[in-house]
């Protein structure tokens, strides 16, 4: 089944950040942003890492900050309400649609150029894949910038102050964690930049309402006039990782493995057999199978398990995950 938004449904900033995917790892780890490509809420992210499967999760990078340099003039992609006086990213006037399917696309339109962008979490890894395809009809050369902002900090929490990261040749770290980035672009450090985000999701439910993220390296892709081209970005706890098209590749069988051995035909049933997978993940204490009573603010606990346990594996036809789970 595949979810799609057009322009309409992104016609303002309100609406372009009310809806949000899910991705998970199969860990407990997961990447979940806006429809806009924005954070509205502290525990979103683009890799929110289970550093301890499934409920230990830190937030590793909190949102891309992107834009399109064509000429003189700089366009956003990425979409964020900050707490300060700094002015909202906008890119959601220069996006044409959003859909999920697999996993989810943006695609955006500026003066004769198309960057369509999809994300991909690799299976039991703490690794989020982000793939960018432009194609440049404007007849001049264009260059895509994307900054990761990272936290480093457990999901929940908003960060009051800035903290020291080192950008070192193809890393970021805090001195207790360490993210590597891996790109077929130019990666390059630069001087911290903080930001103050907004959270207005969070200040509906009494939660803290604004924290900060930080940045110290930038990925360029350069597209000369007439040229197509397909760049990866991908951010890890890993050194070694495969490419982000092989994650693509592997998600996606993986989800048409999980669709035959449910054997069911209904559309709405295989969507929910693909919805369910996100909530089976690993547990480390037990070496086994747990499921997550939800995302982003959820464990796993017995009662919700064994309540989500039926719907989730027996009618999915996972009976040895389910095996596991009751093992855990």
């Amino acid at each position: 089944m595949r979810f799609f938004y057009g322009k309409q449904q992104l016609s303002t900033l309100d609406r372009a950040q009310e809806e949000n995917f899910l991705l998970t790892n199969g860990l407990g780890g997961y990447a979940s942003v806006t429809s806009g490509y924005g954070v509205n809420r502290c525990d979103m992210g683009i890799l929110v890492a289970a550093v301890k499967a499934p409920n230990e999760r830190i937030t590793m990078v909190h949102r891309l900050r992107e834009s399109l340099t064509l000429g003189k003039k700089q366009y956003w992609l990425s979409t964020q309400e900050f707490a300060d006086k700094t002015e909202a990213e906008d890119g959601y006037r220069n996006q044409v649609s959003f859909s999920y399917e697999y996993n989810p696309c943006w695609t955006y339109e500026v003066r004769g150029i198309t960057v369509e962008r999809r994300c991909v979490m690799d299976f039991e890894r703490n690794t989020t894949a982000v793939i960018y395809t432009v194609e440049n009809r404007s007849g001049e050369d264009c260059t895509v910038t994307a900054e990761p902002f990272c936290k480093f900090a457990p999901k929940e929490q908003a960060l009051e102050e800035s903290k020291t990261f080192t950008f070192e040749k193809n890393s970021v770290t805090d001195g207790q964690y360490k993210l590597y980035i891996h790109t077929d672009g130019t990666l390059s450090g630069e001087k911290p930049v903080w930001q103050m985000l907004a959270y207005p999701e969070d200040a509906k439910d009494g939660r803290p309402e604004e924290g900060m993220c930080g940045a110290v390296c930038k990925a360029e892709f350069a597209i000369a006039a007439g040229e197509t081209k397909t760049f990866e970005l991908i951010f890890s706890m890993e050194e070694q990782v495969p490419s982000g098209a092989q994650m693509l590749a592997d998600h996606e069988e993986r989800m048409k493995k999980l669709l035959e051995a449910a054997d069911l035909s209904d559309p709405l049933a295989r969507q929910l057999v693909i919805a369910a997978d996100a909530y089976i993940a690993r547990r480390d204490s037990t070496d086994g199978k747990t499921i997550l009573a939800g995302y982003p603010l959820f464990s796993d606990w017995g009662r919700d398990t064994m309540i989500a346990l039926p719907g989730c594996c027996l009618a999915t036809g996972r009976f040895e995950d389910a095996k596991s789970i009751l093992r855990t």
